[in-house]
């Protein structure tokens, strides 16, 4: 299956509307599961609790969240076939998850300022200014777009301060293959189990351990 490392505009869309619908869930359940497991060896298989799909390096990725971001992603409309679907859900929270721990490790910092003018630019185009859009969508504050805008600006600086792309005037093509290969390098460095249930859904070219649920 062809990697894909998604470009700023596409990953704000997808940050942004996941953020909409599962931010309740998230503040919940990130704030509990601060806690790592150690991945045991490649020859045993770890049991998890039955909301756990993943360990990326020992943090957990939690079946709500998977089943959140299908059904986002899902109601696009862009995706025919369930199975596909799935599996980009699976390789999105890893991915993700494995981007953010080495944004973590790395101390990429994103200020309020930067964010502010990324999307402020991209109502430049529009009849409304963002501040319209933001009075006419009840519930909608603009430290949503603040937070998820900074998220996704952090990851474009990882690559561009690990790839050719900080340095070099690239095609999208070729900014893509950079990226790619470096997330490839992120991923076999990652420990990373997946629960049975969800094992057959794991990219073929990822190395993961399987992990079965506990029996209580």
């Amino acid at each position: 299956m062809e990697k894909r490392v998604l470009n700023l505009n596409s990953r704000m869309i997808i940050i942004i509307i996941s953020f909409l619908f599962i931010f309740a869930f998230t503040a919940c359940t990130l704030q509990g599961g601060k806690g790592t497991i150690r991945l045991l060896s490649r020859d045993e298989i770890q049991e998890v609790e039955e909301d756990v799909i993943a360990l990326v390096n020992g943090e957990k990725v939690y079946k709500e969240e998977f089943n959140q971001y299908y059904d986002v992603m899902d109601a696009t409309g862009l995706y025919e076939d369930p199975n596909e679907l799935k599996v980009i859900v699976l390789e999105i929270l890893i991915d993700s998850k494995v981007e953010e721990q080495k944004i973590i490790e790395l101390g990429i910092t994103v200020s309020d300022e930067e964010a502010r003018e990324l999307y402020h630019k991209a109502f430049e185009d529009k009849d409304s200014s963002f501040e319209d859009f933001i009075e006419n969508s009840p519930g909608l504050e603009e430290s949503d777009f603040l937070n998820v805008t900074k998220e996704a600006i952090k990851i474009d600086k990882l690559y561009e301060m690990n790839t050719i792309i900080g340095e070099e005037d690239l095609e999208p093509e070729e900014a893509m293959e950079a990226k790619t290969k470096y997330l490839n390098t992120l991923i076999k460095e990652a420990e990373i189990g997946v629960q049975e249930e969800y094992f057959d859904l794991v990219p073929k070219d990822y190395e993961v351990d399987k992990l079965k649920v506990k029996n209580y």
